[in-house]
């Protein structure tokens, strides 16, 4: 009897939202936090998008010294491919100041 090797012929994928990871260091970990808001820009063509912290890992890589934080992104128009190198700014803190008008 002959044994039969199954190969995936294709993966369907649902990329209308798509995972950011990044690495988080040690010294930024007390201030990245589920829920902050986070701009995502592609490095190889202008596109732009909001997302929100929706996970950092509780483990440190060994290697890296950095653990991983997830943003989620709305991909509406299909920009965002798996892959694609991207610069992650988290914003850390939002205060709001008071305006004062004469």
């Amino acid at each position: 009897m002959s044994g039969h090797a199954l190969a995936a012929l294709f993966t369907v994928s649902d990329l209308s939202s798509v995972w950011v990871e990044a690495p988080v260091s040690v010294q930024d970990l007390g201030v990245v936090a589920t829920g902050q808001k986070a701009t995502v820009r592609a490095n190889a063509f202008e596109a732009v998008a909001e997302g929100r912290v929706a996970y950092v890992s509780a483990l440190m890589g060994e290697q890296t010294r950095s653990a991983v934080a997830r943003i989620v992104v709305s991909n509406d128009k299909g920009l965002w491919q798996p892959g694609l190198p991207v610069t992650v700014d988290v914003i850390a803190e939002e205060t709001q100041v008071p305006v004062a008008v004469a």
